[in-house]
């Protein structure tokens, strides 16, 4: 019988242990709902962007889920040295004011598109399939073509797939901005 009882708690103890780690994979989003599968997945976004806990970006009813970035430190390192990236989710750069900033590829493991949002949250430049191939002697930097104050990576692909286009408005979700 004792060995049922302790059976018991080690079974409810995985169970919550895999409910946590379920919840802490799903990046915090809380969705009250699950689409049927005939409905479009961007439309399902945008109902569980309603009621994500962390920061996401969204243009029209496409919503991504970002790691919002600010600090000097965090804004060099970017994305490099990570594996990958979810398939919805993406690097917020925030910065003070807006200007033309340069990126570049050192360090990345996987090819990204970089979306540039202007001070009035319109994207006004994409940089699609930009190479994660790396030349330190020859290094490529990529601008935005007017100055922006939002820059947001995500993977290749991502804006054609998701039809973002230069002129889409941009809405923030938990994001501070000072």
């Amino acid at each position: 019988m004792r060995k049922m009882k302790l059976a018991g708690r080690y079974f409810f103890a995985a169970v919550l242990l895999a409910v946590g780690i379920f919840a802490f994979a799903s990046h915090s989003t809380i969705s009250v709902f699950e689409a049927p599968s005939d409905v479009d997945q961007d439309s399902a976004n945008v109902h569980q962007s309603a009621i994500a806990v962390g920061p996401s970006v969204q243009f029209g009813k496409v919503s991504v889920s970002v790691e919002v970035v600010e600090d000097a430190a965090a804004v060099t390192k970017g994305l490099s040295g990570r594996a990958s990236l979810d398939a919805n989710s993406g690097m917020l750069f925030v910065f003070s004011e807006a200007n033309i900033y340069r990126f570049w590829m050192p360090d990345m493991h996987f090819p990204i598109d970089i979306i540039w949002i202007d001070e009035d949250k319109n994207v006004v430049g994409i940089s699609a399939d930009v190479s994660n191939e790396f030349d330190s002697a020859d290094p490529r930097f990529y601008t935005p073509p007017l100055p922006v104050r939002y820059v947001l990576e995500v993977n290749e692909g991502f804006s054609q797939r998701k039809n973002i286009k230069v002129g889409s408005p941009v809405t923030f979700h938990n994001i501070e901005i000072e």
